[in-house]
C-alpha cells in the first residue's frame, strides 16, 4: 500500500492517508464499496512496509436519484440539473460532480453531503440529496444619503417571486431612483431552459426616465448556459427606443451581445477565497429618426466591451483581501454620443464616495481594494476605489475633445447576515468632500 521513511516518521495518520488513497483509486473505477484490511506492518532497514488485502466487491451502479426536503419543487425539474443518472457507475468523481450540480440549482439550497444507500448485494445504490427550499418571496432594498442633494435620499427596491409552480420560474420587479430626476423600472420573467444543456432564460421590459436628459424604453431576451461546472456563456438580444430631451433626434438601437464567465467562491455571502472573471462584447446598430445635425449621419454601428475580475484571498486568520477590476468601453463613429449610450460611474458598485452616476464615460477603468475582517455572521471592511474616466466634451463650436479624469474614493462599512436576511452599511468619502459629508449607503435583503 505505502512505505514511509522512518525519519518522517511513521504514524497512524500516515497509515490512514495511505489506506484512503488506495480506496479512493478503487472507488474512482466504480468499486465504490471496496474494503481494505491491513495484514502486516514490517520494518526493513530504514523503511516501514505496509501490506494489505483489498476486497473490491462488485462495480456499483446508481439505481435511483432521490431528493428530501422538497415541499413545492418538482423532482423532475431538479433531476435535469443533475448529470448523474440511474444506470451510471457510482464513483467518487461522479459523486463530487453531483454535489456541484446540486449546489448550482438556483431555487433551492443543497445540504451536503450526498447520502449513499446501498441495495442488497452492494451492486446498486440509491443517491439521496437533501435540500432546503428558499422562501418564495425575496426583497432587496437599498437607501443612500446624498449630502448635496436637496431631496437627500436615493433608493432602489428589488422584489422577486421565486420557484413559481415548483418549476424554478421567477418574476422580478426592480425600481430605483439613482439621483434626482433619474428613475428606472425593470420587470423580468425567468425560467430554467434545457434546450442546450442546463441554462436560464430571461425576458425583460425596462424603462429609464431621466427627464432632463432622455426617456428610454427597451425589451431584452437573454439565454445563459452552464459551461463546465464553474463557467457560463450567454447570448442576449435587445431593442431600445430613446427619446432625448430638447431638440435632439430620437433613435432606435438593436443589440446582440455575447458573454462568457467563470466563477468560484467557497461561500456566496462571505467568501474566504475564490474568484470571478467575466467578459462581454456587444454589437449595436443604432438608427436616428432623422439625420444627426452634428455628424450628418443617420446610422451608427457601435461596439461595446466589458471585462470584470474579482478575487478574494486569505491574508491572516480572519482577515481576507478583496480585489476588483473592471473595464467598460464604447467604440462609435459619433463625435458626441448621447448620455443614454455612455457608462454612468459613481455610487455603490463603481466609485463609492461619489454621487450615483456622477460621471458619464465613453471608456472607464475601475479598481477596488477591500480588506475584510470576517466573523461568523458577516464582515467589517475598509475600501479604496479608483477610476479612470475617458469622455468626450463639446467645445461649444460643434467640435469635441477628449477629457481624461482620475478619481478615487475611500471609506468603511459593515455587512451582517443570517440564513434569511442581510444588511450592509457603508460610509464613503472623496478628496473633495469634507469629513462631515459622507455618502451613506444601506442595503437590506430578506426572504419572506
Amino acid at each position: 500500500v505505502n512505505s514511509v521513511e522512518v525519519g518522517e516518521p511513521f504514524t497512524q495518520a500516515n497509515l490512514e492517508q495511505a489506506v484512503g488513497r488506495e480506496l479512493g483509486r478503487a472507488q474512482e473505477r466504480g468499486f465504490f464499496f471496496a474494503r481494505l484490511r491491513v495484514t502486516q506492518v514490517a520494518r526493513e532497514g530504514l523503511r516501514v512496509t505496509v501490506n494489505a488485502r483489498m476486497n473490491l466487491g462488485p462495480r456499483v451502479e446508481v439505481s435511483s436519484l432521490t431528493f428530501t426536503g422538497l415541499k413545492q419543487s418538482r423532482p423532475e425539474v431538479l433531476k435535469r440539473y443533475i448529470e448523474l443518472k440511474a444506470g451510471d457507475s457510482l464513483t467518487t468523481v461522479g459523486l463530487a460532480a453531483t454535489e456541484e450540480d446540486a449546489l448550482a440549482i438556483p431555487f433551492v439550497r443543497f445540504r451536503p453531503p450526498a447520502r449513499i444507500l446501498p441495495r442488497p448485494g452492494y451492486a446498486e445504490a440509491d443517491v439521496e440529496l437533501g435540500f432546503d427550499e428558499l422562501r418564495q418571496f425575496h426583497i432587496f432594498g437599498g437607501v443612500g444619503y446624498v449630502p448635496d442633494d436637496d431631496k437627500k435620499i436615493v433608493w432602489n427596491l428589488d422584489l422577486k417571486l421565486r420557484n413559481l409552480f415548483g418549476g424554478g420560474k421567477q418574476v422580478a420587479v426592480k425600481s430605483d431612483r439613482r439621483n434626482e430626476g433619474r428613475n428606472s423600472l425593470h420587470i423580468a420573467y425567468g425560467q430554467p431552459f434545457f434546450l442546450m444543456g442546463t441554462g436560464w432564460l430571461d425576458l425583460e421590459v425596462a424603462t429609464r426616465d431621466y427627464r432632463d436628459d432622455f426617456y428610454e424604453f427597451g425589451l431584452q431576451g437573454r439565454f445563459t448556459a452552464r459551461l463546465a461546472r464553474k463557467g457560463s456563456t450567454g447570448l442576449g438580444l435587445a431593442w431600445r427606443r430613446v427619446e432625448p430631451a430638447g431638440d435632439s433626434p430620437s433613435f432606435s438601437a438593436y443589440t446582440v451581445e455575447y458573454s462568457i464567465g467563470r466563477m468560484f467562491f467557497d461561500e456566496p455571502l462571505n467568501p474566504s477565497k475564490g474568484f470571478q472573471v467575466s467578459a462581454a462584447i456587444a454589437y449595436t446598430y443604432r438608427r436616428y429618426t432623422s439625420i444627426d445635425s452634428v455628424t450628418a449621419r443617420e446610422v451608427f454601428n457601435e461596439t461595446r466591451s466589458r471585462l470584470s475580475l474579482q478575487a478574494v484571498q486569505p491574508m491572516y486568520r480572519g482577515l481576507v483581501g478583496y480585489l476588483g477590476a473592471q473595464y467598460m468601453g464604447l467604440e462609435t463613429g459619433e463625435e458626441l454620443p448621447p448620455l443614454s449610450e455612455l457608462a454612468l460611474i459613481g455610487g455603490p458598485g463603481s466609485l463609492r464616495g461619489f454621487r450615483n452616476e456622477q460621471f458619464a464615460a465613453q471608456r472607464a477603468g475601475l479598481a477596488t481594494l477591500e480588506p475584510r475582517l470576517r466573523f461568523s455572521q458577516g464582515y467589517a471592511f475598509l475600501f479604496y476605489d479608483a477610476a479612470y474616466i475617458n469622455r468626450r466634451l463639446s467645445n461649444g463650436e460643434g467640435k469635441a475633445h477628449t477629457e481624461e479624469l482620475y478619481r478615487d474614493g475611500f471609506g468603511l462599512g459593515l455587512s451582517l447576515f443570517d440564513k434569511v436576511r442581510s444588511i450592509k452599511l457603508s460610509l464613503g468619502w472623496n478628496r473633495d468632500a469634507g469629513f462631515d459629508q459622507p455618502q451613506l449607503s444601506i442595503e437590506m435583503a430578506a426572504d419572506l
